[in-house]
């Protein structure tokens, strides 16, 4: 099972072709910064530098170089747990524990980014990952209740189909069809339809 390289990666890779405009805005604010209170200058200039921090950081990830991402997840877990910067940090970081073999690690780095991150969509990817996680280890029951709780189960796609997949690992049939033919009413890709449709067969020749 592969826990990078499905769709909601589309969102990290919009975060990644977009920070630079998000760093530019906030150069453009510190360049009015008068007009604001100490406050919001200080906040300015902390995002500034973590924004800073980032950028060296995926600079040597995408090098092969993972210590500076880890060590920035590490620090901007313990100083700004919500901010956005350390949840991008904390995927990272849970893909490289992940690959590396170390589950624990990944697990703990993603369930960072589901206590503390408000953004739906971010904490959708952190409750997808550790999802699929959890189900490669057999806990069937963690991950549905992972994915009922923080991963918009009604609405998301990929939350449903994982619900489906967890219903048939669990022999539950009946509830593993229903959320697949959920799926076939949805506008999906030529691909995950045939997906979807050789899952059903699967259950229909049961």
């Amino acid at each position: 099972m592969n826990n990078y390289s499905s769709d909601e990666e589309k969102l990290i890779s919009w975060f990644q072709e977009n920070y630079k405009n998000i760093l530019l805005g906030i150069i453009m604010g510190l360049g009015i910064g008068f007009s604001y209170n100490y406050y919001n200058d200080t906040q300015s200039n902390t995002q500034f530098e973590i924004s800073l921090k980032y950028e060296q950081a995926i600079t040597a990830y995408n090098n092969n170089e993972d210590n500076l991402i880890l060590a920035l997840s590490d620090e901007l877990t313990k100083e700004y747990p919500t901010n956005t910067y350390t949840t991008m940090s904390n995927l990272y970081a849970a893909k490289i524990y992940y690959i590396n073999g170390n589950l624990e690690k990944s697990k703990n780095k993603l369930r960072q980014i589901i206590d503390n991150q408000n953004d739906k969509d971010l904490k959708s990817i952190a409750t997808i990952r550790l999802s699929r996680l959890l189900i490669s280890e057999g806990k069937y029951n963690d991950a549905e209740i992972m994915i009922k709780k923080h991963g918009n189960h009604n609405t998301n796609l990929l939350s449903i189909e994982l619900l489906g997949d967890i219903s048939l690992a669990k022999n539950q049939l009946v509830q593993a069809k229903s959320y697949y033919m959920k799926l076939l009413n949805e506008d999906l890709p030529p691909n995950k339809i045939k997906i979807i449709k050789n899952k059903i067969s699967l259950i229909n020749e049961q």
